[in-house]
């Protein structure tokens, strides 16, 4: 922010008072109030763009039975596959 010297966690209280405060306005009066949305937005651009990190996912092949290891692959291509029910999962009463 250019005035203050506030750290990112700062930064980021003051924009959620500013959201919340455009909400009430909004909820209060039926429209927005285009000052606090011009202050919202000179907020946001003055913010360090936020880091994404995309989590990465780690499958030991010796640890994964190997009909999970079809599911798993579907899974990680978006490919729809067939799902089995183990004999350990099986009701009592006859219904599967």
């Amino acid at each position: 922010m250019s005035q203050l010297n506030l750290t990112t966690e700062e930064d980021q209280l003051v924009l959620s008072g500013l959201r919340a405060k455009a909400t009430q306005y909004a909820a209060m009066f039926g429209s927005e109030d285009q000052a606090i949305l011009d202050l919202i937005a000179k907020v946001e651009g003055q913010l360090p763009a936020p880091v994404v990190v995309e989590p990465t996912i780690v499958i030991d092949p010796e640890v994964v039975a190997p009909e999970e290891k079809t599911a798993i692959a579907a899974f990680l291509d978006d490919i729809p596959h067939e799902q089995t029910t183990h004999e350990d999962d099986i009701v009592q009463d006859g219904h599967e």
